[in-house]
């Protein structure tokens, strides 16, 4: 069940920029990129476009958006399509796949590599992160998970050279402090490979890319939009054609019942199923239950409990040192992020975007079990940019963090703080 997504190339964000400033209307522009930002949309569809038109702007391709936007996936669609037409399946793709070939000019070799992966690689061999170092993480990866294959030892480097299309997932997953040693392994990588027609794309969520992610050397960012009603009830169709395979009429009905559900519930809880993986949680909180539960709260709850253990992530050594980000358990991950949706709120205005340091500012008691107060704050701060890496609610922009795309759970989060608050008194 695959939609293909649209996206914003940062180019025709700039050639947008430019054409209005050339009229004198710059302040205009700045409060309309603002709030355009706000909503996570640029209006004009014109300027937002599919992925193989976004391959025509560029070689290289940083992928930006929230989590659960659909990234890892379009590498993994990406890359089935470059295998199967490079296979002579060419007959399997799909027009918008053919579309894809047709702009890169000829099939390449599909090279996906999971960030979070190559920084454990490092880590276990204690070893540079390096453009050495991901030519030798790369087969290692490949022959561990087909042993059956015997590649020549030069097998990617070779084909490096000649032209593949290689596929660095997760730049948020990798560890804080080893981003920027990551990101200028592959920047020296791709400079070594500068005059062949490999092309490079680069997946993150928004937080991590715009502190401490953003890559140089040619990159054009690139920002996944949100689904549109037509993509969202298409999405919920094929899902529900997989669910029921071989009952096309309970498919059809199942698909019908839940796109009308969406569709006809309060404007904030049909807002929130803009994201694939959003989408997709609703499909499964109707599939199990039948029914959308009718109480926002008992949604929420269901979605932040998704969002925060993310048992949507494969089970490999790797994914599964993600269950406790942060260091602690999902439990703690909530309560802490509800403590943070209530003291924003109890602000006001002034939390709806709240600079890090007065985050960390309202956060640091809460971590009891440090020794001292620059411990706590210590603590607090690493918390508070991986939730927002990580967990898909709170989000920072502009080095201020806030409930952006999904402001109603912070009122869930807010309410859910007050009830436990309320039975501790108790």
């Amino acid at each position: 069940a695959y939609i293909s997504l649209r996206i914003l190339p940062e180019t025709r964000r700039d050639e947008q920029r430019k054409g209005i400033e050339a009229e004198g209307e710059e302040e205009i522009l700045d409060l309309a990129v603002s709030l355009k930002e706000e909503v996570g949309r640029i209006p004009g569809e014109s300027e937002i476009v599919d992925m193989s038109e976004a391959l025509g702007h560029s070689k290289r391709l940083a992928i930006v958006g929230v989590a659960g936007s659909g990234k890892t996936t379009l590498l993994q669609w990406v890359g089935l399509t470059m295998a199967r037409d490079m296979l002579g399946k060419s007959k399997e793709l799909k027009p918008d796949q053919k579309a894809m070939v047709q702009e890169v000019g000829r099939p390449l070799l599909p090279v996906l590599v999971p960030l979070r992966e190559f920084n454990r690689y490092c880590l276990e061999k204690k070893c540079d992160r390096s453009a050495r170092a991901l030519l030798d993480f790369i087969p290692q990866y490949v022959k561990e998970r087909h042993p059956t294959l015997d590649l020549p030892a030069d097998f990617f480097s070779k084909h490096l050279e000649e032209g593949a299309i290689v596929m660095f997932d997760g730049v948020d997953e990798v560890a804080l402090d080893d981003r920027a040693a990551v990101r200028a392994a592959i920047e020296h990588l791709l400079r070594d490979f500068k005059d062949s027609p490999t092309r490079c794309l680069v997946t993150s969520r928004s937080a991590a890319y715009f502190r401490d992610a953003q890559l140089a050397e040619g990159f054009v960012r690139a920002d996944v939009q949100p689904l549109t009603t037509e993509q969202r009830a298409e999405l919920i169709r094929s899902w529900y054609k997989a669910i029921y395979h071989g009952d096309p009429d309970g498919a059809k009905n199942a698909s019908k019942d839940l796109i009308r559900r969406i569709e006809s519930a309060d404007p904030r809880v049909e807002n929130l199923a803009r994201t694939p993986l959003m989408a997709t949680i609703f499909a499964i909180v109707h599939q199990e239950g039948g029914e959308l539960p009718r109480q926002r709260a008992e949604l929420y709850e269901k979605c932040v409990n998704f969002l925060l253990t993310e048992p949507h992530k494969k089970e490999d050594e790797a994914g599964r040192s993600l269950q406790d980000w942060g260091g602690v358990d999902p439990t703690t991950r909530r309560s802490r992020l509800a403590f943070i949706a209530f003291k924003t709120m109890e602000l006001g205005q002034e939390g709806d975007a709240i600079l890090e340091d007065e985050l960390v500012d309202l956060l640091w008691a809460e971590f009891r079990g440090a020794e001292d107060e620059s411990a706590a704050r210590k603590d607090a701060r690493t918390f508070v940019r991986l939730v927002a890496d990580r967990g898909g609610l709170l989000e920072e922009r502009e080095r201020r963090y806030g409930f952006y795309t999904h402001r109603t759970f912070r009122e869930y989060l807010a309410g859910r703080y007050l009830v436990e608050e309320m039975d501790a008194d108790e």
